[in-house]
Formats: structure tokens, C-alpha cells, sequence
């Protein structure tokens, strides 16, 4: 569904601020990505865990990879 038919017909004014109130949305969800993300990776180095295949890869090997990325995003969210 295209929200643009949308956005065009509210009045320039009422737009800024709609549109500060989604990137304000969307910070508020970054950080709790981030939030959780951080305590996931910090728990795996914690305890050491790896996988359950033969190579026993440490888990925090992906979870971190997987923190960068939404750090990464994060970090996008707020030099917007």
C-alpha cells in the first residue's frame, strides 16, 4: 500500500512533523535492536557458547557480525 498518495495531500507543515515523528519511530526501534543485540553477543562471550555442529564455532563470531550490522543501522537512524 503506497502511503506517498498520502503524504502528498497533508499540508506541508503537518508533513515536517510527521516525518520527524517516524525517524524519531524509527531511532526508538534501532535501540532496542541494539539494546538487544548488545545483551545477546555479551551473553554468548560470557558463557563461551559455540554451536552444536563439529566446527563448535563460538557463537559470538555471528552475533557480533550481527551487532555491527545493527549498530551500523543505529548509527544511520541518528546521523540522519
Amino acid at each position: 500500500m503506497r502511503i506517498d498518495i498520502l503524504i502528498q495531500r497533508i499540508a506541508p507543515k503537518w508533513r515536517r512533523y510527521l516525518h520527524a515523528l517516524a525517524l524519531a519511530s524509527l531511532m526508538v526501534f534501532a535501540a532496542f535492536l541494539v539494546y538487544g543485540a548488545w545483551h545477546t553477543t555479551e551473553e554468548s562471550w560470557d558463557f563461551r557458547a559455540t554451536d552444536n555442529s563439529l566446527l563448535k564455532t563460538p557463537l559470538v563470531i555471528p552475533q557480533g557480525l550481527w551487532l555491527i550490522g545493527i549498530g551500523v543501522f543505529g548509527l544511520m537512524t541518528l546521523l540522519r
